[in-house]
């Protein structure tokens, strides 16, 4: 079977929490169009997938309340009898499982191949809703389809493409609420995020993304009858999931761990649920009790079954039981009190639309348990019951009606007991006027909460935040108004927050409108971009008006032309700057462009934002290929006022355009000005708490070296980079003054200041710091070091502590854990946890990894190990195995059409940049037109377009114990155009029992080795025997743009071979001669001592002696055709013979003047005379070398060394001798 991944398969390297990695980088080898690995299909009915306990194969009860079959329903997407490559019969499929179940019977009701592992899908009142990604060559997301299907016949009542569908709206592990009569499922956003999402089934787009919910994957979801959203995740772990907040809370762990998509089922009736676990190519329905997680085995699936969308239709109630009552309500007593009343009508009506004649029992329940009965209410009449809360918050209420064993289905209503949080203040106004007067009005919450309960607005207060600073300005303002004034602090778009209070629960925050206030920006500022909030300060001039111009891009200041038609022709102007006459300004910004495109950029300096003043002035104008840079441009200002930089982008049309990360602009100090603070010190706060202290001393001197005198300095601000308004200043400090500042808003992380020194003629240049605040990340765990046993199916993994923090902050180091996680990134989509909290430098593991160990292919699995702190992961040392049996001799693997025969092969490199230089290609897209040297329409290519690159193809384990001489034999594509030492490829090996560290294997070999085209290579592997296993790697080399390939890598005994075999013989004939033959020595290794060669015509021997030249002259004049061939001769035997040639040998000695012509040897050249028509004239040497080629007439001599000569002149080929 073909595995395939390649949309579904996430980066190694960003499941790894996203840092970079010290130790090399390494991938599973990719394919153009989807990797691709032949396998057959495994057994896995031996894995114990347990990873927690074991418990009995019983059923927590009967499968229904008259112990009749419970029917399960799914659509089956994966079996191992099944062609992998997707010839499988997909579609819906039912069984029926009972108390005493031995064994399955699957039925199918309807096949469509969409059902597949990857299309999340979910059952509602007979119809089957499939959501389906539609994937092009394997990784190209084309649009998200839901199709809905009846879910017994198949018939396809609706197929709608979602409009701006992206990948990140695929729901997965979707469910049905049957209380909200909306659908959820988890998605994937923002990289690895997994969002809990609200999708609406009659248009199949997403109306909510509720929050992100855990790390962990959720391969799980099913709601209760009762509307509890419930969730397995890949560790195991059952949870209950807030559909409100996403909030995840655990139930307990099933002591199973799932891989891949899979799918559960709560029946709504007994309210029991059901589990199709999965895990690789085996399966099980389990049991899962909601209460307490523990987890049962009902049956093995027989052939690794693999369902989605499963689901029951059991009927709700029996047909003469009560239908459900109606009208439930709760009213509390008064406002925030516990105390409640319910009220419901009973029914009229049994299940099936009968008249109900009896009275009925009506039964209240809250969160799922039972509150009290009112026994004997006649139908159609209300029962009201009272009830206190035990605890305030979110309540399920039910309600049931019985008939003494019929049961109703219940309906439910959600409620709040106590005081809710109000919801967030509307209609937040803004603003200021000239005189920095700001006047901030807002709408308060209303008496509903956020959970639909009542809020004390008699108790509602706010809290007021002002920004940019996120100053808070009032704690406890009673009224719905606040005013005050804006410090004019220099131009800022300031904005206020909001957030209303009462009985002690605080709202989400409300933000204002933004008012831009202050004449002009005072320097020193930087600008990150880092938010969009100053956006509007900019000003953007389309100056050829064709809709492509600056825009604000995650983090950038971006002009993006990619298909622009036109040449661009775009301006973006800074807000005003404050500057001073006589002062220079310097403007640092960091910037780049489209890399290997040329793109024009200009920066100018203006006194106003008119593309024709005739103040402007530009400061840098530069056509080039710009990588990530910074460029310094200075200003000086002509008079006091205020200037504007402009950034210019004026490339050609359809290039990537230029992209501005950030800007700074700093003055040069007037010589009078107050120079730099001095003694700047920022320190975080102990034992990792969130605050930072800042101290510093005033100056005491001018920037000249004058000394300073009190009142020559005006203030001392500190900024927070990339904030225009200080978050601290000091007014009229004196000269030395020592000055502390604790930064009680410090955030978990890297905090960035600047402190400026202001006077009346000018001011300090910044002075920065830097601090880490709060407990930090640990660096990588040291010397990580994974030992398989595989007799025992143990993996022991030792390391050693991290060697510090990895920003240089607070580390509890008495409370450091380490977590140990695994990834087989051809199997699994996330990574797995082998163990959590381990305290110790060691740890063995004889259950998680067991099911991987135990397969019989070979899959690599790569480990990763994190020191935890409070502050989260740090950053992973990893380390790799392999499951499966090593291969042994005869190994062999040609890539054929782009795909492997063998696995795992991975590639790797020191930087993570390189390592994807290692490519398989087809030959029917291959780049450079290379096609494959035994023309299997693949071969492995290494290139790298944008940078110098060395990278390792590494394959699978190979053993070769019980081996004499192996010989490993491939072949390589050479290039003469190249540069011939910095271009090269080394053989390695690294031993799996050694210290993981490669073992070089002959010499490096030139990419440029003099030769063109396929090449074969041959090297003895007998250093590795003994060694146990090992994997063979090919380490490239090469410069920016050289690509080589790598084709039909074999490993043979030496014995197995045979000889190298001669493979291009030639044969001509020669007129008054005979046949001249012609080949090159076959290439082979030190292995083996060549003597020469044996000629044979019509195959009978024809030279006695074992001839070493590389040519031969058979004398033969008999018009007739003959064949040749030559056998190579070593030391210890003979090769198989060469490629067989025929040639008619000539009829004669031919008059060398025929027609004319005449052809003889000069001394030192070649002579040919004509007739005086012109002919075709070719003379080579005797090994094949052209010494010339044209037309020729009359009398031609051409130069040539002594040696013999073969001469064709229009037709008549000769051998002349030239002394």
């Amino acid at each position: 079977m073909k595995r395939f991944y390649g949309f579904f398969m996430l980066c190694i390297s960003f499941l790894l929490c996203g840092m970079t990695m010290n130790a090399q980088s390494q991938r599973t080898l990719g394919h153009a169009a989807g990797y691709s690995v032949n396998r057959s299909p495994q057994d896995f009915s031996s894995v114990n997938p347990v990873v927690g306990q074991q418990v009995a194969d019983v059923l927590i009860g009967d499968p229904s309340a008259d112990d009749e079959p419970l029917t399960l329903y799914g659509a089956l997407v994966q079996r191992n009898s099944w062609n992998q490559s997707g010839a499988g019969a997909f579609g819906m499929y039912k069984f029926d499982i009972a108390s005493d179940q031995s064994q399955l019977d699957f039925e199918p009701l309807f096949l469509d191949d969409r059902m597949i592992s990857t299309s999340p899908g979910c059952y509602v009142d007979g119809k089957y809703y499939l959501f389906y990604p539609e994937i092009l060559y394997g990784y190209m997301f084309n649009g998200l389809y839901m199709i809905v299907f009846d879910a017994e016949t198949g018939e396809v009542l609706q197929e709608t493409l979602i409009d701006g569908a992206s990948q990140q709206d695929v729901p997965y592990s979707l469910t049905y609420d049957p209380i909200s009569k909306y659908a959820y499922g988890y998605c994937q956003r923002n990289g690895l995020e997994n969002h809990l999402c609200k999708v609406d089934l009659q248009t199949g787009k997403i109306v909510e993304d509720v929050g992100v919910m855990l790390d962990d994957v959720f391969f799980v979801m099913q709601f209760s009858a009762t509307g509890v959203l419930y969730g397995i995740s890949n560790r195991g772990n059952l949870y209950t999931i807030d559909t409100k907040t996403a909030e995840c809370t655990l139930v307990g762990n099933t002591g199973w761990q799932p891989l891949f998509n899979q799918s559960g089922a709560i029946d709504q009736r007994s309210g029991r649920m059901f589990w199709a676990y999965y895990t690789f190519n085996s399966g099980a329905l389990l049991e899962v009790d909601l209460e307490t997680a523990a987890t049962t085995k009902v049956v093995d699936f027989p052939d690794g079954e693999n369902f989605i969308g499963l689901h029951t239709r059991t009927a709700l109630a029996d047909d003469q039981a009560p239908s459900a009552p109606t009208d439930l309500a709760v009213r509390f007593a008064e406002a925030g009190s516990l105390t409640a009343t319910f009220t419901a009508d009973a029914p009229t009506q049994t299940f099936d639309g009968g008249v109900l004649t009896s009275d009925v029992d009506v039964t209240f329940f809250v969160d799922d348990v039972e509150a009290g009965t009112v026994a004997g209410v006649s139908p159609g009449e209300a029962a009201e019951f009272t009830y206190t809360f035990t605890s305030e918050g979110k309540h399920r209420v039910s309600v049931m009606a019985s008939v003494g064993d019929d049961d109703s289905p219940k309906l439910t209503v959600e409620t709040y007991a106590g005081y809710d949080t109000p919801l967030p203040v509307t209609d937040v106004n803004l603003s200021i006027d000239g005189q920095g007067r700001m006047t901030l009005t807002w709408t308060a919450p209303g008496e509903t909460g956020v959970n639909n309960g009542r809020v004390d607005t008699d108790d509602l207060t706010y809290r007021v935040i002002q920004y940019p600073a996120s100053v808070v300005v009032s704690e406890d303002n009673a009224s719905t108004t606040y005013s005050g004034q804006v410090t004019d602090e220099g131009l800022a778009n300031y904005s206020f927050g909001v957030i209303a209070k009462s009985q002690g629960r605080e709202s989400a925050e409300a933000r204002s409108n933004r008012v831009q206030y202050g004449d002009a920006i005072s320097v020193p500022f930087t600008e990150d971009f880092e938010t969009n909030l100053n956006w509007e300060l900019y000003t953007v001039t389309d100056a050829n008006h064709d809709g492509y111009t600056w825009i604000w891009d995650n983090g950038r200041a971006a002009y993006q032309g990619y298909s622009c038609p036109n040449q661009a022709s775009d301006w973006l102007f800074t807000p005003p700057i404050r500057m001073r006459k006589g002062i220079t300004y310097s403007l640092y910004v960091t910037f780049d462009g489209g890399y290997w495109q040329t793109e024009n950029f200009k920066i100018v300096a203006s006194p106003g934002k008119d593309l024709t003043n005739p103040g402007m002035e530009i400061l840098y104008d530069k056509t080039g290929e710009f990588t990530y840079q910074q460029v310094q441009a200075n200003y000086t200002a002509p008079s006091d006022g205020e200037f504007y930089f402009g950034f210019q982008c004026y490339s050609a049309a359809n290039v990537r355009g230029i992209q501005i990360d950030s800007y700074s602009v700093v003055a040069s100090e007037a010589p009078d000005a107050p120079d730099v603070v001095r003694n700047l010190k920022a320190e975080a706060a102990g034992m990792g708490v969130l605050s930072a202290t800042l101290s510093f001393d005033a100056p005491t001197t001018t920037v000249s070296g004058d000394h300073l005198s009190d009142g020559d300095i005006t203030s001392i601000s500190i900024y927070r980079q990339g904030e225009f308004v200080p978050v601290q200043t000091f007014e009229s400090p004196a000269p030395g003054q020592s000055f502390t500042w604790v930064d009680e808003n410090a955030i978990h992380g890297t905090n960035y200041y600047y402190v400026v020194s202001y006077g009346e003629t000018g001011n300090s240049r910044n002075e920065d710091v830097e601090v880490w605040v709060g407990e930090d990340y640990a660096s990588q765990p040291l010397d990580f070091e994974v030992t398989v046993n595989r007799d025992n199916g143990t993996v022991t993994f030792n390391w050693d502590r991290p060697s510090g923090a990895l920003h240089g902050g607070y580390i509890d180091w008495d409370n450091v854990t380490y977590t140990i996680q695994f990834i087989v990134p051809e199997l699994t989509e996330d990574l797995i946890d082998v163990a959590s909290g381990i305290k110790d430098l060691t740890y063995t593991d004889s259950e998680v990894l067991q099911p991987f160990l135990s397969i019989t292919d070979q899959y690599d699995i790569i480990f990763a190990i994190y020191a935890v702190t409070s502050a989260g992961y740090g950053q992973p040392a990893t380390a790799d195995a392999s499951s499966g049996e090593a291969y042994t001799l005869p190994y062999w693997e040609s890539f054929s059409n782009g795909y492997l025969s063998t696995a795992p092969w991975t590639y790797s490199s020191d930087d993570v940049t390189n390592a994807d230089s290692w490519l398989l290609v087809e030959d029917t897209n291959s780049p450079f037109g290379v096609t494959s040297y035994d023309n299997d329409g693949g071969a492995a290519m290494f290139y790298q377009q944008d940078l110098d690159a060395e990278a390792r193809l590494i394959g699978p384990r190979i053993n070769l114990n019980g081996t004499d001489e192996p010989l490993l034999r491939f072949y390589m594509y050479h290039d003469i155009s190249v540069d011939e030492t910095d271009n090269y490829l080394q053989i390695e090996a690294r031993p799996e029992a050694g210290d993981g560290q490669y073992i070089k294997i002959g010499e490096p070999i030139a990419v440029n080795n003099g030769m063109y085209g396929w090449i074969m290579h041959e090297l003895p592997l007998s250093s590795l025997v003994g060694e146990g296993e090992f994997r063979l790697a090919f380490f490239g080399c090469a410069q920016q743009g050289v690509d080589f390939y790598v084709d039909n890598i074999s490993i043979r005994e030496k014995q197995d071979w045979g000889f190298p075999t001669v493979n291009d013989l030639s044969g001509m004939a020669v007129d008054g001669l005979g046949v001249h033959l012609s080949w090159t020595e076959p290439v082979h290794s030190d292995a083996y001592t060549l003597l020469g060669y044996e000629v044979y015509v019509d195959e009978q021997l024809y030279n006695e002696e074992v001839m070493t030249a590389t040519e031969c002259d058979v004398e033969l004049l008999d018009g007739t055709e003959h064949t040749f061939y030559v056998v190579a001769v070593y030391e210890d035997g003979k090769s198989d013979i060469s490629n067989i040639v025929e040639v008619t040998a000539p009829s004669g000695i031919e008059d060398n003047q025929a027609d004319g012509v005449k052809v003889y040897a000069g001394h030192g050249n070649v002579t040919v005379e004509t007739p005086g028509n012109e002919i075709m004239l070719t003379i080579c040497s005797a090994d094949g070398k052209v010494m010339f080629a044209g037309l020729t007439g009359g009398l031609t001599v051409i130069p040539v060394d002594e040696g013999i000569y073969i001469v064709n002149a229009g037709g008549h080929v000769q051998k002349v001798s030239v002394r």
